[in-house]
């Protein structure tokens, strides 16, 4: 998506320069006779919505922090003080040192937040199953999916100064499941 808006943002560019610099060619081109003003404000609207929808293109499937990471946002409920997410990971993380690294990078993305509670998953279907597992009307085959690709949980309280990632590789009833402060 991103690749396809940058060539169109090219186009824009050029048929904006190309019609300032020469009127009479751009009609030529075009087959539209535009006025000056009437080029800038159509390919410069075109080349401003570009550069709206690449900033929220990549936004949103980037980690914030070059070294971060990589992570897809598959749910959020941010909501004024609150930083909420279900996010999902790559399954190759599978170390408890790589989510600590994701806590302190969820932590430095939520601040301004007052609380933030992000689920973490390794399965784009796990992750679209939360708001339904507080609900009590999963099927069994969704509560195995869900279980098994839930891998952790980063929560803070700005007020207590609770910060913290709660770990699971092997769901949440993990015997050897921890909480990590940050």
């Amino acid at each position: 998506m991103a690749f396809i808006l940058s060539i169109a943002l090219i186009i824009l560019m050029v048929s904006l320069v190309v019609g300032l610099i020469s009127p009479q060619k751009h009609a030529e081109l075009t087959k539209k006779n535009w006025s000056r003003k009437t080029i800038g404000l159509a390919y410069g609207g075109g080349i401003l919505c570009c550069f709206v929808l690449l900033g929220g293109v990549s936004s949103s499937t980037e980690p914030s922090e070059p070294n971060g990471v990589s992570y897809q946002t598959v749910e959020n409920w941010d909501k004024d003080r609150l930083a909420g997410r279900a996010i999902v990971v790559s399954k190759e993380i599978d170390t408890e040192s790589e989510l600590v690294a994701l806590g302190r990078q969820l932590d430095k993305e939520t601040r301004g937040k007052s609380h933030a509670y992000v689920f973490v998953f390794t399965d784009e279907a796990a992750a679209r199953l939360r708001s339904k597992a507080g609900s009590g009307k999963m099927t069994s085959a969704e509560r195995n999916i869900y279980h098994a690709n839930w891998i952790g949980m980063y929560s803070k309280n700005e007020t207590t100064g609770h910060h913290e990632i709660f770990i699971h590789f092997k769901g949440p009833n993990d015997p050897s499941q921890k909480a990590i402060k940050l």
